[in-house]
């Protein structure tokens, strides 16, 4: 299970919308300038994303707007996802040139040919990713309750 910890922002009846912000070890990789990921960190760095995450039924626990809880996402929701971002288009791309080739068409068109597969993978991954965000298994899940413990050791180094 991938697990991070995440702020709560907004509290309703039976959800918690808490935001995490993206992080990498990057800074530490002596691959990190040739790497895609460690450049995309460059250009957007600090980037926020916002989920929805249950709440927990079988505790009571008094949640509060700025208190941080840990989540996580299944490693099945993970490598599936990731399958669908960079296999399918490549899937798309491949089949559609090969589709180009048996109909006996230019360099040039094959190239378009691939792009277009290329551009059309990307777009089934968009809409199937949006699919699978509506399936339970693929929305992050409480882990624990850790409060205000992180905003208190963030003030005290400052």
């Amino acid at each position: 299970m991938i697990k991070s910890l995440a702020k709560i922002e907004k509290i309703n009846q039976n959800s918690l919308v808490v935001s995490s912000k993206q992080t990498s070890s990057c800074h530490a990789c002596s691959s990190k300038d040739s790497c895609g990921v460690g450049i995309l960190s460059k250009i957007m760095p600090n980037r926020e994303h916002v989920f929805y995450v249950d709440k927990p039924k079988d505790q009571d626990i008094a949640f509060h707007i700025g208190d941080w809880i840990e989540i996580g996402l299944g490693d099945e929701s993970l490598i599936k996802g990731a399958l669908l971002l960079y296999i399918v288009p490549l899937l798309a791309m491949m089949l559609c040139v090969f589709l180009a080739l048996f109909l006996g068409f230019s360099e040039g068109i094959l190239i378009l040919t691939a792009l277009f597969g290329l551009v059309i993978g990307f777009v089934i991954s968009h809409y199937q990713s949006k699919k699978m965000t509506q399936k339970i298994m693929y929305k992050p899940v409480f882990i624990q309750y850790i409060g205000k413990t992180i905003d208190t050791l963030c003030k005290t180094e400052d």
